[in-house]
């Protein structure tokens, strides 16, 4: 309702009017409301007000940070038990714990971008040329983009420098390119954005134990014989440290007008 309180001079919406407070899921009818005609149905005095480009890079930045950081932590905490369970019997066979943690990876990161998109009201994904989910297969747009990072990052083009905290606190920097772009869908504009996701050295992140490979040792027997049996279409191998695996996306809803460029 956001567009309702800055766009009317009458009244100001609070999240009550359209949730049920007991259970923030709930429908209500002010919901529907809004959903079918937008903020005049609260108010004669109603105008969309448009965020400034500025503002809206900035919102999609955030959200990607969150959004990355969530899944870091996420992904760390599955590694870490299953570490500590392989440990826990000296006795019994040592499988490569990477059989239990790579599963949760493209699980996990579907499930917080879900979150994130309801959280948000904008829509929140990850992609990628190379599947190993098919549901994080990109739009004609993206999928241009995801060619475009590939030759930047061969040709060695200067990247944006964003810090990630990681679960510890501390700060990870990290170098990517990113791309922007206004849509219109049935009238109503789309700030798009997008951040490349690089495959990082093992000193830094676990990346490749899943998505490297048999030749150069990163990928082990029992891992790829679990990646084979749960994706038997997986595209997702094979890379090498500094490598485009695919990228963060955030499509967020502006107001109802002309679709432009902003590359």
């Amino acid at each position: 309702m956001r567009d309702v309180n800055t766009g009317c001079g009458e009244i100001t919406v609070d999240c009550s009017t359209c949730h049920d407070l007991n259970d923030f899921n709930e429908y209500t009818d002010n919901q529907g409301i809004y959903k079918s005609i937008g903020g005049e149905g609260f108010c004669s005095n109603w105008s969309p007000v448009r965020p400034s480009n500025d503002d809206l890079l900035d919102q999609a930045q955030t959200t990607t940070n969150l959004y990355f950081q969530e899944l870091f932590g996420q992904f760390m905490s599955h590694m870490a038990a299953a570490i500590a369970e392989v440990n826990a019997d000296p006795d019994d066979d040592k499988v490569d714990p990477f059989v239990e943690v790579f599963p949760h990876c493209p699980e996990l990161a579907a499930e917080i971008a879900s979150d994130f998109s309801r959280d948000t009201g904008s829509l929140v994904r990850r992609v990628s040329n190379r599947t190993r989910n098919a549901r994080n297969t990109p739009d004609d747009w993206q999928a241009k983009k995801l060619e475009e990072f590939e030759k930047m990052a061969e040709q060695g083009k200067k990247r944006t420098l964003f810090n990630i905290t990681r679960p510890d606190g501390s700060t990870m920097p990290t170098m990517e390119y990113e791309a922007t772009a206004f849509t219109n869908e049935e009238d109503i504009e789309y700030f798009n954005y997008m951040r490349s996701v690089t495959i990082p050295g093992l000193d830094k992140l676990p990346c490749l134990k899943c998505h490297g490979s048999i030749e150069d040792g990163t990928v082990t027997a029992d891992v790829l014989e679990a990646i084979e049996g749960l994706y038997p279409y997986d595209m997702a191998l094979g890379y090498k440290a500094g490598n485009i695996r695919g990228a963060w996306t955030v499509k967020i809803p502006v107001v109802e007008g002309k679709s432009g460029n902003n590359d």
